[in-house]
């Protein structure tokens, strides 16, 4: 019996432990979690870490909720909203669509079988939305600062825990995350970019050349990015350039967009033609990535245009939120060129020989030879005007002159009229302007000459000319003759 005692007793003890250890295990598992969230109740100060921030751009974070409690094991959050977003989040707010608040504790809302790509979208729109409502409601920051070349990265201290919306005046939200204690964002500087070309026969380049008179097609693509903050185009013209201001149109993505989205000015700047178009806010929080915004228009190449040079036109994005500091792209250029002629009038196959007279006209060979018109621009030299009264040129006793404003191609001289004692040309000359090479950043260009020869007739023999002296020689040899006859003979009869 003894013996069958301690075997129930020892039996007994075995089961109590059992039951001790499992109820330190429950007591483990019920208190754990209290534990984790009181030991880390949020008391110190978050860090809010920019890097790679860039330079004079002010960078301002924004806390949406208030950070209760966190729990290491789990990695859980508990929030509120912070009383500043209330309405964001209310219902109807551009916020509920993406939180549910529970008795002011928040959770993300899921959706069923959503993919990471669905998500990453979901995320992205709560951030733009969160990013307009900052905005619209003029919130003021947490906290801020402005990034300088001496701190980098840039450390926005002593921020209460929380969720934070991180953006800049640029536009661009860093970052939305929590401070427990510190986060650290990377600023992609992600920036709008601005491309200018010109349209030759639909091909996008970068240079061309015309004839004065011609009308130059250009096209400037923005390319977007999300968070776009007051996008100002403005393209500026030189002189020898005169906008089309009836034919600006703007397409996103391909799709027009109504007048009523921008605003459009004219001016005159340094005699150069300056055009801004500002979009409304509005229609830049609808962009998003990669957007294009393509913006066509035209100009027409007039009488001031440089000849041999480039005639400019540039257009750049200003955009930001700074307004001591916009920030702008890099100028994108396109260049438009006219060349010039010379034309040198000499007879015999002597270029010594200058010819003064000779009367010509210009025709473009490829316009059913149409005749150039031109305006006087200086002794001896002429400049395509098509409001011009100069149809031809008489050369003068240097036997040259210089048409200015043409494009590359063929042209035909033709001699209305040739120099005094020369023949007129038989058939017009055909002059070719072979364009530069416009592909380089200098472009380099040398004047051709046009030679046109004259050939004078040979002098022919007067009707007539040698019989006629003949004829008077023979006729007084003739006198003469009958002169000595005569004496000779009353010689004769006095002598008889």
């Amino acid at each position: 019996r003894r013996g069958h005692v301690e075997i129930q007793t020892r039996h007994t003890m075995k089961k109590f432990k059992k039951l001790l250890s499992v109820f330190a295990a429950l007591l483990m598992a019920l208190f754990m979690p209290v534990t984790a969230f009181a030991d880390e109740a949020p008391t110190n100060p978050g860090t809010i870490t920019i890097t790679n921030p860039k330079v004079d751009q002010t960078y301002s974070v924004y806390r949406m909720m208030d950070l209760e409690s966190y729990n290491s094991v789990t990695g859980s959050y508990s929030y509120k909203v912070n009383a500043d977003w209330a309405t964001f989040f209310d219902e109807g707010g551009a916020g509920h669509d993406y939180i549910t608040v529970e008795n002011g504790y928040v959770t993300w809302k899921v959706v069923k079988d959503e993919t990471e790509e669905q998500k990453d979208a979901r995320v992205k729109d709560f951030v733009t939305a969160a990013e307009l409502y900052v905005r619209e409601k003029n919130l003021t920051p947490t906290k801020e600062a402005t990034a300088t070349a001496a701190n980098t990265p840039l450390v926005i201290n002593d921020l209460p825990l929380g969720y934070y919306l991180t953006k800049s005046t640029v536009g661009t939200v860093c970052g939305l995350d929590t401070t427990q204690p510190t986060f650290e964002i990377t600023d992609k500087n992600t920036e709008p970019t601005n491309e200018k070309k010109i349209l030759e026969n639909g091909t996008p380049v970068s240079a061309n050349d015309v004839t004065i008179g011609d009308t130059v097609n250009f096209q400037s693509t923005i390319t977007a990015t999300k968070g776009a903050l007051n996008y100002r185009f403005v393209d500026t013209m030189d002189q020898g350039l005169t906008l089309n201001q009836n034919d600006v149109t703007v397409t996103l993505n391909g799709t027009p967009v109504e007048a009523a989205n921008y605003e459009t000015k004219f001016e005159s700047v340094n005699g150069k033609t300056v055009m801004t178009i500002t979009f409304l806010q509005a229609f830049c929080d609808t962009l998003v990535d990669d957007d294009a915004i393509v913006i066509s228009y035209s100009a027409v190449v007039n009488t001031n245009a440089v000849v041999n040079a480039a005639n400019v036109n540039e257009s750049k994005l200003v955009y930001g939120n700074n307004p001591d500091k916009y920030l702008e792209t890099t100028p994108s250029k396109t260049k438009t060129y006219t060349w010039d002629l010379n034309v040198l009038k000499y007879g015999n196959g002597n270029t010594q020989n200058l010819l003064a007279g000779a009367k010509f006209e210009l025709r473009k060979e490829n316009k059913d030879g149409e005749v150039v018109k031109f305006s006087n621009v200086g002794q001896n030299e002429y400049k395509v005007d098509p409001k011009g009264t100069v149809l031809d040129f008489t050369t003068d006793a240097t036997g040259a002159f210089n048409l200015k404003g043409l494009d590359s191609g063929n042209y035909v001289l033709v001699e209305l009229e040739a120099p005094a004692g020369y023949n007129k040309l038989a058939a017009p000359i055909k002059v070719t302007i072979q364009a530069a090479d416009m592909s380089v950043e200098n472009v380099s260009y040398e004047t051709p000459t046009a030679e046109v020869e004259n050939k004078s007739g040979t002098e022919l023999p007067s009707t007539g000319g040698m019989g006629t002296t003949l004829f008077y020689v023979g006729g007084a040899a003739l006198v003469a003759g009958a002169g000595i006859l005569l004496v000779t003979k009353k010689r004769m009869n006095k002598a008889e």
